[in-house]
């Protein structure tokens, strides 16, 4: 499963490619919760341990046309 593994591109400029690879933390992992609370954003925020505005915030930012 290519979502398990999250693979550094270690040519790519450390600062780069450290945020490519939260960003994709991120969108993988909000993805995966929404999807088992039924896209329910207070229960994956619950789960998550965040504020469900910070997990608005979040998923607005990783996912613009959200």
């Amino acid at each position: 499963h290519d979502g398990d593994m999250i693979r550094p591109d270690f040519d790519a400029p450390f600062k780069q490619e450290k945020e490519r690879i939260i960003a994709d933390f991120e969108r993988e992992y909000f993805a995966r919760l929404l999807s088992r609370t039924d896209g329910n954003i207070s229960k994956a925020a619950r789960i998550a341990g965040i504020h469900r505005k910070s997990l608005e915030y979040l998923l607005k930012n990783i996912e613009p046309d959200r």
